[in-house]
C-alpha cells in the first residue's frame, strides 16, 4: 500500500489534469506532496508508535488514509486534490513505519531477517505493480478508480489489523516533547547522518 499510493495514479495524470482544468505542473505536484507528506509522517509516526502503541496508531492512520482517498475522488478543485494527496502521504507513513516496528517486536535473529526481506519485497512490488494496475483502472473505469482501489485496499488492511493484529508494543514511552526534540537534534546534527 505504501509504494502503490505513489504511482498508481500516474497513468491517470493527463486525465486528472483535464478533469480539474489544471496545469501539468499542478498535477505532477500530486506525487510531490504525497512524498513530502510521507517524509513528514515518518518523522512523527515512529515516535508516536513508541508512545501510543502500534495497533491504535496503525488503525487511526488507516482510517485517515481511507478518508483522504475518498477526499481525492470527491475533490471539487485541484487545490483540494493536492491537500488530500498530502494527507494520504502523512497517513500512509503509519503502515510503512508500523510494519517495520512490528517485525522488530515479533521476530528475532533469522526470522527477523526473513520477515525484513518479505517486507522489502512487498514495498518494492508496490511501485512496480501500481502503474500497471493504475493503467488498467484508468482505461476501463477512469481516474477515480485508482483511489477507489486504494480505499478498498486500505480498508481491507484496516479490518484485518483491527481483527487479527494484537498490540505488540507494551513497553510504551511517555511523550516528552523536549526529549524528542533533543533526540531529533542529535540525529540531524550527526556527521554520518548528514553526510548520508
Amino acid at each position: 500500500l505504501t509504494g502503490a499510493g505513489i504511482d498508481i495514479h500516474v497513468p491517470s495524470l493527463p486525465f486528472i489534469m483535464k478533469y480539474f482544468h489544471s496545469t501539468q505542473d499542478m498535477i505532477q505536484a500530486s506525487v510531490t506532496v504525497y512524498l513530502v507528506g510521507y517524509g513528514i509522517g515518518q518523522l512523527i509516526v515512529g515516535t508516536l508508535s513508541d508512545c501510543w502503541g502500534r495497533k491504535r496508531l496503525l488503525t487511526g492512520l488507516l482510517v485517515a488514509y481511507v478518508l483522504a482517498c475518498l477526499g481525492s475522488i470527491w475533490s471539487p478543485d485541484i487545490q483540494t486534490f493536492l491537500i488530500t494527496r498530502a494527507v494520504q502521504g502523512v497517513a500512509i507513513a503509519g503502515p510503512g513505519i508500523v510494519a517495520k516496528s512490528l517485525i522488530g517486536d515479533c521476530f528475532e535473529g533469522h526470522e527477523l531477517r526473513k520477515a525484513s526481506v518479505y517486507l522489502t519485497v512487498a514495498w518494492a512490488a508496490g511501485p512496480i505493480l501500481a502503474p500497471v494496475i493504475g493503467g488498467y483502472l484508468q482505461h476501463y473505469f477512469g481516474w477515480q478508480a485508482c483511489f477507489y482501489f486504494l480505499t478498498a485496499y486500505a480498508g481491507f488492511i484496516l479490518i484485518a489489523a483491527s481483527v487479527f493484529l494484537p498490540e505488540t508494543h507494551t513497553d510504551r514511552m511517555p511523550l516528552h516533547l523536549g526529549k524528542i526534540a533533543k533526540t531529533y537534534g542529535r540525529i540531524l546534527s550527526h556527521k554520518v547522518f548528514v553526510g548520508c
